[in-house]
């Protein structure tokens, strides 16, 4: 396959592929990429969910068949020892995903839940099917399983220097 690279318009890609219909030809292809990074501090201590500062970021796809490629990479940190956490997608408004047992990576809930104040990150990646080809909105939110109280705060880390921030990558894949 021929690909044209134009430094004023991008990466052009043939219009047909010989003896391949235009559904295969397109299919798995990230179409487009959106980025959010996030910032914004925020402690929860509930046992409902809670949306996490500016933890969202809306898509428009182009096509009712493509699919979302949600990848989250939250950096937060376990303030109170014990805790355990749920982690939420809406999508415009209404649940769509639900990761329970929520955990951090090199931090103190992955390696030892009762040593508090270390911070990690914990990438969250799902696979969604909106159907549809109006603006999508992602939304994250945490919760404590239900029976732990405590804190949990997203873009905190104790002594930390530099800006602690998070990203949510939204990418649109042709079905």
């Amino acid at each position: 396959m021929t690909t044209i690279v134009d430094g004023t318009t991008g990466i052009t890609f043939p219009s047909t592929i010989s003896g391949v219909s235009a559904t295969q030809q397109y299919s798995g292809r990230v179409l487009q990429v959106l980025q959010v990074v996030d910032s914004t501090a925020t402690s929860f201590t509930s046992t409902t969910f809670a949306t996490m500062g500016g933890m969202s970021a809306t898509i428009t796809p182009t096509s009712a068949s493509s699919k979302i490629l949600i990848i989250l990479n939250l950096q937060g940190q376990n303030r109170t020892a014990g805790l355990g956490e749920d982690l939420g997608i809406l999508r415009n408004g209404s649940n769509c995903y639900t990761q329970n047992h929520y955990s951090l990576i090199g931090g103190a809930v992955a390696s030892n839940p009762d040593n508090n104040g270390q911070g990690g990150m914990a990438p969250v990646i799902y696979l969604d099917s909106p159907a549809s080809s109006s603006a999508v909105t992602y939304t994250f939110q945490m919760r404590h399983r239900t029976g732990n109280s405590g804190t949990f705060s997203v873009n905190y880390a104790t002594g930390a220097t530099g800006a602690v921030y998070s990203t949510i990558t939204l990418m649109e894949i042709a079905a």
